[in-house]
């Protein structure tokens, strides 16, 4: 009786792993649909343009600045496929730069840092390549650095401006992550507010260019390159 039960449990092991093996490896599948989402870095250089007009008692100050800076950020966004090659996204970032704008002698404007939220339009090329349109709202943090006394340190005026943003750029597809290009134009609102060290009221007109060179990782299951994985039209 133990030799036939025994023969019986061996029969059912081998059913089992042999039903085991022909199955299929299982995929993890974090969100269905025909989007993806990535989270990513990037490299940054900056130019930043930026004219403040300061007012005392009819005495007008002008101060015109340019300045080049580096730096770099994090991005997320989401893609989704429409229309076969066409893509519609949701993308934010936020990035530090290190622009140093001398206005004077003694006055200086900085950037500190840029973020924003746009929505792109991307049309594939080819498998790989994608190209892509964006625009959105953009916010930039400025610093007003005053002249300091002899014991005295120089002052400082802290502002976040916000504006219109437009760009476009370029990705490749590695299958498991992208790599981009990408330049952004933003002309920001007037940054008004008075000076600590002096007597004048400053208004600033801002503009900014950014180009951007870095790669996003594809988080969870790409569900594009199952569909089209033996098709010519993927990203």
């Amino acid at each position: 009786m133990g030799c036939v039960m025994r023969r019986v449990v061996i029969a059912a092991l081998a059913t089992v792993l042999g039903w085991s093996s022909a199955m299929p490896a299982a995929e993890a599948q974090n969100y269905p649909g025909g989007g993806t989402l990535r989270v990513g870095a990037f490299g940054q250089a900056s130019r930043v343009e930026l004219s403040a007009h300061g007012t005392n008692s009819g005495t007008t100050t002008e101060l015109f600045t340019s300045a080049m800076g580096w730096g770099g950020g994090v991005a997320a966004g989401y893609d989704l496929r429409v229309w076969n090659s066409w893509i519609i996204g949701l993308e934010l970032d936020a990035s530090l730069d290190n622009a140093r704008g001398r206005a004077n002698s003694a006055r200086g404007l900085n950037s500190d840092y840029f973020a924003s939220l746009r929505a792109r339009l991307g049309y594939n090329l080819s498998p790989s390549w994608l190209l892509y349109g964006t625009a959105g709202y953009g916010l930039h943090g400025l610093e007003d650095r005053g002249q300091g006394g002899t014991t005295t340190a120089p002052t400082k005026t802290y502002g976040t401006q916000g504006g219109l943003t437009i760009g476009g750029g370029a990705e490749y597809d590695l299958e498991s992550y992208t790599v981009f290009v990408e330049v952004l134009h933003t002309t920001y609102e007037r940054w008004s507010f008075p000076a600590q060290d002096i007597p004048f009221r400053f208004n600033v007109d801002d503009t900014s260019n950014l180009f951007r060179l870095g790669v996003k990782f594809k988080i969870g299951y790409d569900y594009d390159h199952d569909i089209y994985a033996r098709s010519p039209r993927r990203y």
